[in-house]
């Protein structure tokens, strides 16, 4: 795997996270909605990072 390979795995991950957190707004669970979108930004910080 390659850097470009794991920085798309950790974006697509972020992705999938982002969007569990919206549902999870949708349905009034606010403290995972904020747990979930910590991740998903967590998992855009990496992606970033291992590209450089």
């Amino acid at each position: 795997m390659d850097k470009i390979e794991k920085s798309k795995f950790w974006w697509n991950s972020a992705k999938k996270n982002a969007s569990d957190a919206t549902d999870f707004f949708k349905t009034k669970h606010y403290d995972w909605c904020l747990f979930v979108w910590g991740l998903a930004l967590e998992k855009i910080l990496k992606s970033q990072l291992i590209t450089r």
